[in-house]
């Protein structure tokens, strides 16, 4: 028994002659050291704490009584890298946390007169006014509040009613179930040219309805122009009848259900055809096509340039062509877009073009370029936004990640979907961990 005692006890003397490392010591390693982005290693050596950057050197023992984990241990040698960066050998002295002092020639607002003068003058009657997660947030003592802003809800200029709109009856019964009650203006407009047969491009901020702008109208010609609905329809009638293009496979798959509740709520077939759409489903599709069949450039490109390709006759009944994100199309794929969508005229000889972008400047005159054509342009300069609410903050007791992971916990704690920032990788890394350790899922 003894003699086996000691031979483990050699072979851990011999182990540690080799490596440098205690083995009987309690050890826990993390991925972040904000130096380096090395290996950290937290050992725990009776009363103390050692915390160890594998890579840089870095180092940090605390006290008798400093901190009771590991955990704890690491953030205090987080918080010491960050107040000043310890030496790469030699131990780091702890020090007291320090006051971090406000910019200069400013005084920041304590007490409750002084944040409440700040929301007034923003144009806020009281606190009591503001959503309770905001009023958590500025009575946190362990920040300062350095400026405030509220900016009001805005909303596109409305429309016509959909009981009012040039629909068919089971269409506007489909869009007041899915909650839509009336259009914007802009959708008016595009609705209105659609139907008339002009080749349009819709320029509107992010999720104003842009793609209800040019989905409707298609879906109502193609209403129009069929002879039964939906399943009493003949086989041989079913034939592509519009294209919607989008510049990737994940947002084409992304849009594809939305497009889909909408279409098959009056009878209609949507499908997706790419690189990764299975066999069987490929066949499915060549035997009975969809109403409205969704792509990318690449696809089309590779297929529509074989003489005897099958996709050639599945889209030559084509009448309507769709290129969201309108934007994208600059440079060589711009150029090799505009070139696709020249076969496609030549193949769908009675073609209407349609683009979208939220963010394409000038968006007519590049729609004319891409198209080869003359296009109308739809615009609109208003987002559909919420109250936003501004808060400048400055850490006085925490590090800047640690206030950063508490206030993102504290919109969590309210229910809020929450997307944080950080001007590096290894910030990002940081803030993470710290809000991982106090039980935030984060990703």
């Amino acid at each position: 028994m003894v003699f086996n005692l000691l031979l483990t006890w050699a072979l851990l003397k011999a182990l540690n002659r080799l490596t440098g490392i205690r083995w009987w010591e309690q050890t826990m390693s993390y991925r972040i050291c904000p130096r380096c982005s090395g290996f950290v290693e937290v050992r725990h050596l009776g009363k103390h704490f050692k915390v160890i950057c594998s890579q840089c050197g870095a180092s940090y023992q605390t006290q008798p009584g400093e901190v009771n984990d590991q955990i704890a241990a690491y953030f205090r040698f987080m918080d010491v890298m960050e107040g000043g960066e310890p030496s790469q050998k030699a131990k780091v002295k702890p020090k007291a946390p320090q006051r971090r002092e406000p910019p200069s020639g400013y005084t920041p607002p304590r007490s409750k007169e002084e944040w409440e003068r700040q929301i007034k003058h923003a144009g806020v009657p009281s606190l009591k006014a503001l959503p309770k997660v905001v009023q958590r947030i500025l009575a946190d003592p362990a920040h300062y509040l350095v400026k405030y802003q509220q900016f009001p809800d805005t909303t596109p200029d409305p429309g016509c009613e959909i009981d009012n709109a040039p629909f068919d009856d089971q269409l506007k019964v489909a869009l007041k179930r899915q909650g839509l009650t009336h259009l914007f203006q802009f959708q008016e407009d595009a609705v209105q040219q659609i139907l008339a047969g002009k080749d349009v491009v819709v320029s509107a901020p992010t999720a104003t309805g842009k793609t209800e702008a040019f989905a409707i109208p298609i879906i109502q010609q193609i209403l129009e122009r069929q002879v039964g609905w939906g399943p009493l329809r003949a086989a041989e009638k079913r034939r592509v009848q519009a294209i919607f293009i989008y510049p990737t496979k994940a947002l084409a798959r992304d849009q594809s259900g939305k497009l889909a509740i909408l279409a098959s709520s009056v009878g209609l077939d949507v499908a997706v055809l790419d690189g990764d759409t299975p066999k069987s489903e490929r066949a499915a599709i060549f035997r009975q096509p969809p109403d409205i069949l969704i792509t990318n450039p690449d696809m089309l490109h590779i297929h529509l340039i074989r003489p005897r390709d099958p996709i050639r006759r599945l889209v030559r009944t084509a009448q309507h062509v769709v290129l969201d994100e309108l934007h994208v199309y600059v440079g060589a794929f711009g150029a090799n877009v505009h070139f696709l969508l020249r076969r496609l005229q030549r193949i769908c000889p009675r073609l209407q073009l349609i683009g979208a972008s939220a963010t394409v400047a000038n968006a007519q005159e590049f729609a004319e370029l891409l198209f080869g054509r003359s296009v109308t342009s739809i615009y609109c300069d208003t987002g559909k936004k919420g109250v936003i609410h501004f808060l400048m903050l400055y850490p006085e007791r925490i590090s800047q990640s640690t206030m950063i992971a508490s206030v993102a916990r504290e919109l969590v704690r309210h229910d809020l979907k929450t997307l944080v920032f950080a001007n590096t990788h290894k910030n990002a890394e940081v803030i993470n961990l710290i809000a991982r350790q106090t039980q935030l899922k984060s990703a």
